[in-house]
């Protein structure tokens, strides 16, 4: 069981690449992306995409106090799609431990499998959709994840998780066609 994406391995990889040199200050591509192959019919075949970006900032935001951090591994599922067992999607505050959103995704037996964690005094913790936010998880991407991040960076009085200041973010997510990148680019 795991969260399919719509999307070659190939374009994936070329998207996330041009995605962390084109918005992040110091991330080194090569550095955030794993790829592993294995051979088939003497050819090697992308067998695994691991991404990892840690606490990285925005370029033209790098006085910010705001850091992202991203992790999931995806597998290719057909020519056309990939797949995660789980994902985790992070911007947070170095100033504040309690200013943060992560967005995760893990089929779990007893818990949500797509829900958002922030800190619970303020914003509630575990948030699901529609029963807590109205931010939809399962269209959710890494894109979309960086796009809002970095928009909520630039505007952090407009909080992601707001409901009253968050359309802006709502509407990224929910956006067909702008998944993995497509808009931005392809």
């Amino acid at each position: 069981m795991g969260k399919e994406f719509q999307i070659p391995v190939a374009d994936y990889i070329a998207n996330i690449m041009k995605l962390i040199q084109e918005r992040l200050s110091s991330a080194v591509p090569e550095e955030c992306v794993e790829i592993e192959f294995v051979n088939k019919s003497g050819s090697p075949i992308v067998s695994s995409v691991t991404l990892k970006i840690t606490d990285e900032k925005f370029k033209n935001f790098e006085s910010s106090e705001y850091v992202i951090r991203i992790a999931e591994r995806v597998i290719p599922k057909t020519g056309k799609s990939i797949q995660t067992g789980k994902y985790s999607y992070e911007v947070r505050s170095t100033c504040n431990e309690t200013d943060f959103v992560r967005f995760d995704y893990k089929p779990y037996d007893t818990f949500p499998h797509y829900h958002i964690n922030s800190d619970e005094k303020t914003w509630g913790n575990h948030l699901t959709f529609p029963d807590s936010t109205n931010l939809n998880l399962e269209k959710l991407d890494c894109f979309k994840a960086i796009n809002i991040f970095n928009a909520f960076v630039a505007h952090p009085d407009k909080h992601i998780l707001d409901t009253y200041k968050n359309e802006r973010y709502r509407q990224m997510i929910e956006k067909e066609g702008e998944s993995f990148g497509k808009k931005y680019y392809s």
